[in-house]
């Protein structure tokens, strides 16, 4: 599975928010709703990470592990806020999130991702 691009992160007031939209993806229909739920707050964890950090473009990042995950509903191809803490924790970097549903706020998932960096890549345009 390639990068599906279906979180968005915004700042609003101090705070990190994110969007998870499945249907941001192309084939949203053909994967699991559950996969593209965790695939967004992957995403989110890591763009978290990479903005806090304020590391080069060229440092990778992987979520390596979730921790103490609570989920009170059946995800769906619905659109989500997600928002977050990162908290560096060694080599790790520790993302604290809670999701919740847009139209009535309530809080439907909520948990720990352990986000890793694993090195500078090369980029494309260095490249050509």
């Amino acid at each position: 599975m390639s990068y599906l691009n279906i979180c968005s992160l915004t700042t609003k007031d101090k705070s990190q928010i994110g969007i998870i939209s499945p249907k941001a993806y192309s084939k949203w229909n053909q994967i699991d709703p559950l996969i593209l739920f965790f695939e967004g707050i992957h995403q989110f964890a890591v763009k978290l990470v990479r903005q806090s950090a304020g590391e080069s473009r060229f440092i990778k990042y992987l979520p390596v592990q979730l921790r103490d995950i609570e989920i009170k509903i059946k995800p769906c191809h619905r659109n989500y806020h997600i928002s977050g803490k990162v908290e560096k924790k060694g080599s790790l970097y520790k993302v604290d999130f809670c999701i919740s549903t847009p139209k009535k706020n309530e809080t439907c998932a909520a948990g720990s991702v352990l986000v890793a960096e694993i090195g500078k890549g090369v980029s494309r345009e260095i490249i050509n």
